[in-house]
């Protein structure tokens, strides 16, 4: 229906099914492998909804959820064909036995199962569908699905590095301008060949962490930038190796999924952490940057901390709550890119009500020099 084709219904639209919604499927599971009752197990149960939809009916159901989003799928109509040898003209689940002995009810209906699915599929389709506008060819040029809010919210996600990123690095002693901007050119690369050759829309950039080993852990033992810089190298060209030999997508099975989680977890508080540590500039940075993080003994100290409670009477604080709450909104009422929307509406609310100041400071190119 979305490629503009007329959906094909074999023999009459009465044709019924039970359809059912995996929810409804894992739900039962669930009943049955924690039921008590004795005369419950090692029993067969049917599980569905209990209720017949012909496939008009499911025809109409999709029509009309479709074009609430695509207006020219409003008068579309269905074909019907001969009927298939060997259809069954009715089928209806007796759920009686799983409710009584289970107490399973159905929680999904066929309506809400179609607007969870129909939504999942709009989101993760491959293809931009435009109403009233046909699919472009299929290719690697033509089939780009990220356009507008979410060019823009990839934009505003990946750009927090460019203040980050030099931020983390100079503590191991590497210069603000080669530490901003060195690291954007393989992201940027590396996003558009994502883009333009692969066609996903998925921006790429460096593990976080790995800047934090270079500033927190090899400047701990002295190296200087240089050679912090040559380890990275050399990294690259393992992860390179196991990557072609398969051993990196053996070792990523092998992790729990707990485990994957707790990375994703301290990732995003080690990127939140990171962000609060304001970037030593270049007049007040030291030349003995990984001296600076040592204590008695050359053990490496403990940090300063970046994080602290917030005064809810700080403006500031105020403000940020006021970002995220705006966000959950947008996010609760479906609103197209709501973290955009939240974000913008943030830096705009913040200076305009004082909670914000503009520091007037720009990013400064790099030099051919560096």
């Amino acid at each position: 229906m979305l490629r503009g084709d007329q959906v094909r219904i074999n023999g009459s639209g009465e044709i019924s099914r039970d359809f059912c919604h995996v929810r409804n499927v894992v739900q039962a599971n669930l009943l049955a492998a924690t039921v008590q009752r004795a005369g419950a197990l090692n029993e067969a149960y049917n599980i569905a909804v209990g209720r017949r939809t012909t496939l008009d009916e499911l025809f109409v159901l999709l029509r009309d959820r479709l074009a609430a989003r695509h207006p020219r799928l409003a008068g579309s109509r269905p074909a019907y064909g001969p009927p298939r040898s060997g259809d069954v003209m009715h089928s209806l689940a007796d759920i009686d036995k799983a409710r009584r002995l289970l107490g399973y009810e159905p929680t999904c209906s066929t309506e809400k199962g179609l607007d969870e699915s129909l939504e999942w599929y709009e989101r993760n389709s491959s293809r931009q569908v435009h109403a009233g506008a046909p699919l472009p060819p299929v290719g690697p040029r033509h089939d780009r699905p990220a356009r507008g809010p979410r060019r823009v919210t990839t934009f505003a996600t990946m750009a927090y590095i460019i203040v980050v990123n030099p931020a983390i690095l100079s503590f191991a002693g590497i210069p603000v301008g080669p530490g901003r901007w060195r690291p954007s050119w393989p992201r940027s690369s590396a996003t558009l060949l994502m883009g333009l050759y692969a066609n996903r829309p998925i921006a790429v950039a460096p593990y976080m962490g790995e800047n934090a080993f270079v500033a927190f852990g090899l400047a701990a033992i002295g190296a200087t930038w240089p050679q912090m810089l040559g380890a990275v190298f050399v990294s690259g060209l393992v992860f390179l190796a196991i990557t072609l030999l398969g051993v990196r997508a053996w070792l990523a099975e092998a992790i729990s999924p707990s485990l994957k989680h707790a990375f994703a977890v301290g990732s995003a508080s080690s990127w939140r952490s990171s962000a609060c540590m304001r970037p030593v500039s270049s007049q007040r940075r030291r030349r003995d940057a990984p001296l600076a993080l040592t204590g008695p003994g050359g053990l490496l100290r403990a940090p300063d901390v970046p994080l602290k409670v917030g005064d809810l009477r700080d403006p500031r604080v105020l403000l940020a709550v006021f970002g995220f709450l705006l966000i959950a909104v947008l996010l609760q009422r479906k609103v197209q890119a709501p973290c955009s929307s939240g974000i913008a509406a943030t830096a705009v609310v913040g200076p305009s009500s004082g909670s914000a100041r503009r520091r007037g400071r720009s990013l400064p190119c790099p030099s051919p020099a560096t």
